[in-house]
């Protein structure tokens, strides 16, 4: 009978001992033998850098008593304290006002009792003026505005293993605000809508670890496009098809609107010259046949002021014309004067630019180069001597550009 009681006791223990095990096994970790208990350390911590601050963030610890932590640096001379949330999976806390270095961060754990954990370290740098000021912005190899404001890019090589990643064009609305553009920094050109009368400026984004909390922008530059088309900003009526005032002569020959055209240039019949409809070409355009008169010192030609820089002016023809022509060996020139108006022939020289057109294909372009150092009012166009049978020139468009 003892022996029956015996076997029904030890039938107990062996049943009872596994779950008692189950019971402790969420603390057996955290007690040392000897008395001492350490509580759960964070699990896979990090350092998420910024500009003179981190992130660091950890998995909670599996030890239900952790309700707080302190992040140790500067070799235990500074802290912050931080409480354990109840709820989620992962403890995060920012550190502000830090100097620009490497560090090495230690995290203990607590519970309520002040029993703490085995210190747990943790690497990261902290980045600063220093790091900004020697970033890179990204090259621009060439830059130019098209008459329809579109700005067209082309970027050089961006510092990529130095953390580079975009590239922002903005520029200043009137609350002082930025309006801001952004272009990936794999981009090798860049096409956006302009504004002729809004100063742009560009910077480069840069993250210093694909972990990093803050973006570092390079000190913003001035966006100077090299060529921009301000044809339309200040000419009028200067592409093809050429527009004319409602007075031709219902056929062929009117008068060019938005331009100066002096009496001798206007020899056809009825008293119209400028605007030539050959072939329905709708032409910039001065014509003398033997039976008119001379057309000594013609001009064509549009007066507007410029603020001071570099300018380049270019005349073509177009094989896309079917009224284009060139004939003739007489004088003919594109000019640019200062003034409200073109000087003579004999005065060439007097002018700011000009270059000939004889002997000018009728597929090719001439283009003239002039600066200027201050504000100036400005004469632009056509100045010819026909004095030959058989002179002729029918263009197709005048463009303006600033040059930076």
């Amino acid at each position: 009978m003892k022996s029956f009681f015996y076997l029904i006791g030890l039938l107990f223990v062996v049943n009872f001992l596994p779950s008692c095990k189950d019971m402790e096994s969420t603390y057996e970790d955290f007690v040392v033998p000897g008395g001492l208990i350490y509580t759960g350390k964070p699990e896979n911590p990090s350092v998420h850098p910024g500009y003179n601050r981190v992130e660091i963030s950890w998995i909670k610890s599996s030890d239900p008593s952790v309700t707080s932590a302190r992040v140790f640096w500067n070799n235990y001379q500074d802290s912050v304290l931080v409480n354990i949330p109840e709820e989620g999976s992962s403890v995060n806390v920012f550190i502000n006002d830090l100097p620009e270095k490497f560090y090495s961060f230690f995290i203990k754990t607590y519970d309520d009792e002040g029993n703490s954990s085995i210190p747990t370290e943790v690497l990261g740098t902290v980045y600063g003026e220093k790091y900004r000021s020697g970033l890179l912005n990204r090259p621009i190899v060439s830059s130019e505005m098209n008459e329809s404001g579109k700005i067209f890019l082309e970027w050089g090589t961006a510092d990529v293993s130095g953390g580079a990643f975009a590239v922002d064009i903005f520029y200043l609305d009137s609350n002082g605000e930025k309006v801001i553009e952004r272009f990936d920094i794999e981009d090798e050109t860049t096409e956006m809508d302009g504004d002729l009368d809004k100063e742009y400026f560009f910077q480069t984004a840069y993250l210093p670890d694909s972990m990093a909390i803050d973006v570092f922008y390079t000190d913003p530059e001035p966006l100077k496009i090299q060529n921009i088309n301000i044809t339309n900003k200040y000419l009028k009526n200067a592409k093809r098809p050429f527009l004319r005032t409602d007075d031709w002569d219902g056929s062929r020959y009117g008068i060019l609107q938005d331009w100066i055209i002096t009496d001798n240039v206007k020899n056809k019949p009825g008293g119209y010259g400028g605007y030539d409809n050959l072939n329905e070409g709708h032409s910039f355009g001065v014509e003398r046949w033997s039976t008119e008169a001379a057309i000594v010192n013609g001009k064509i030609y549009q007066t507007f002021t410029l603020p001071a820089g570099n300018y380049q002016c270019v005349f073509s023809f177009g094989s896309d014309n079917p009224g284009v022509g060139n004939t003739g060996n007489d004088p003919r020139y594109i000019v640019v004067a200062a003034g409200n108006t073109l000087p003579d022939v004999e005065n060439i020289n007097t002018a700011l630019a000009s270059v000939s057109l004889v002997g000018v294909g009728t597929n090719d372009s001439r283009t003239i180069e002039f600066s200027i150092n201050e504000s100036t009012g400005i004469s632009l166009g056509l100045l010819v001597n026909f004095t030959s049978t058989r002179q002729n020139i029918r263009g197709n468009q005048f463009q303006l550009f600033q040059i930076n």
